[in-house]
């Protein structure tokens, strides 16, 4: 263990967040946490990586970030930490990993068209089954839910989006019937840990040591860099619906041991290469 490694949590973002903090400081690694409505403060700065350097750790840190989907990319942008976070906004577009995870996906059998374009067709008898809506752009300007017909007002509204939204890129699929979902986290390519948060339908969160019975899980196509991945058992098999950075993903009822190990060791081997 190396106590060079900082970790900075952002407050009220993840329910797992007093675990996630607890398990860092048991193992000996600092911790600072960010407040929530941090971006007044850090607007006053003379620049927002001022703001980060000066409150927390200094340039060129080795930090570890975990939080929002809107501050990973300003740490992104504005932070220079190593990694400060594990998130590569391109991996993350459904229109580059559902390729790279084809013959896995539960939503293969997807069509691809602006928002607009999309609520159009859900309104029309052509949509059909086809009303499984996610957005292309892993920021999700809204979440991937079965949506009914509605007006574009409305639903702007709804998600507090922009007129500029209607153009952007979301997915439609028909609608999976799913026994349960569990979220995973690889680190080096490996299963570290894993928890089911959904059974028929509602939230269930329960700690799993492994993920029994994915015959393909040692062969799917995951980097070396942390990441998350969620699977369904359907009544087609289990299907990954989705990857998510362990930046900005909710953590669920992972051993928290082992999610602050395998990052802080993963990054202490950055180091080392």
């Amino acid at each position: 263990m190396t106590s060079e490694i900082n970790w900075l949590v952002e407050e009220y973002i993840n329910d797992d967040d007093t675990r996630l903090v607890e398990e860092i400081k048991r193992q000996g690694y600092t911790v600072k946490i960010l407040p929530h409505a941090f971006e007044l403060d850090a607007y006053k700065a003379n620049t927002i990586g001022d703001y980060f350097y000066k409150t927390f750790f200094p340039e060129g840190s080795r930090v570890i970030f975990h939080g929002s989907t809107g501050t990973t990319r300003l740490i992104n942008r504005y932070v220079n930490w190593n990694p400060g976070t594990f998130f590569n906004e391109k991996d993350y577009l459904c229109s580059r990993y559902y390729r790279k995870y084809k013959g896995y996906l539960l939503n293969e059998d997807y069509i691809c068209m602006p928002l607009y374009e999309a609520l159009d067709h859900i309104n029309s008898y052509a949509a059909a089954n086809y009303r499984f809506i996610r957005p292309d752009s892993p920021y999700k300007t809204f979440p991937g839910h079965v949506i009914s017909p509605i007006g574009e007002q409305m639903f702007l509204r709804k998600y507090c989006l922009t007129e500029d939204n209607l153009y952007d890129w979301v997915y439609l699929s028909p609608v999976k019937k799913i026994y349960y979902e569990m979220r995973l986290l690889f680190v080096g390519g490996k299963f570290i840990t894993g928890s089911f948060y959904r059974k028929d339908g509602e939230t269930c969160y329960e700690t799993m040591t492994y993920p029994d019975g994915i015959s393909w899980l040692p062969s799917l196509p995951v980097p070396n860099t942390p990441i998350i991945v969620d699977i369904a058992s359907t009544i087609l098999g289990f299907k990954v619906v989705e990857i998510g950075s362990v930046t900005s993903c909710s953590l669920y009822e992972c051993d928290m041991e082992k999610v602050v190990s395998s990052l802080s060791n993963y990054v202490s081997q950055m180091e080392e290469e």
